[in-house]
């Protein structure tokens, strides 16, 4: 945890640790500091601080042992004062992290877990197709409730200019 911010850390901590046995859990959606309050175990470290960017939670996901770990790794590399026996293992750890926390692989295309959300609201359901631009994907919008297809840009600047470019066409 140590990559969130401290005041955020209090807070969800806080949060967490006043839940009574007593309390009813409030069903979805609701707000991120009941999801904080209620859910904290279930989040990764990187959705503990990012849960507050949203208004409303529709959906969290799978549990955190199926998620991305979403900590940061130090892009350099640490001396340890031993020597490595495998250069390419070392490399691998160097970058496992290091595209957008683990959410991306190297060609800036979204690693997908069946199961979990999508901005706390999309629930992804299946694998549709990949293409030149990125993936698609069948969700369930839990805000309107119904099936819809999403689809997500690779993480590059040229391919976020064309998207936009055919959103505007859309």
């Amino acid at each position: 945890m140590q990559n969130i911010p401290r005041g955020i850390i209090n807070t969800a901590f806080s949060l967490g640790s006043v839940v009574s046995k007593e309390e009813q859990v409030p069903a979805l959606p609701t707000t991120p500091q009941n999801i904080l309050r209620y859910y904290f175990e279930q989040l990764t470290d990187y959705e503990k601080a990012e849960i507050l960017d949203y208004d409303t939670i529709y959906f969290i996901g799978v549990p955190k042992s199926k998620k991305v770990d979403g900590k940061q790794q130090q892009t350099e590399k640490q001396d340890t004062g031993e020597q490595s026996s495998n250069d390419e293992e070392d490399k691998e750890k160097k970058n496992k992290f290091t595209h957008n926390y683990g959410y991306d692989d190297d060609k800036g295309d979204y690693n997908i877990i069946m199961g979990d959300h999508i901005g706390y609201r999309y629930e992804v359901i299946e694998f549709l197709g990949k293409g030149s631009f990125g993936t698609a994907l069948k969700c369930i919008d839990h805000k309107e409730k119904k099936e819809v297809a999403v689809k997500i840009v690779k993480n590059k600047k040229k391919y976020y200019y064309q998207a936009s470019v055919e959103l505007r066409i859309l």
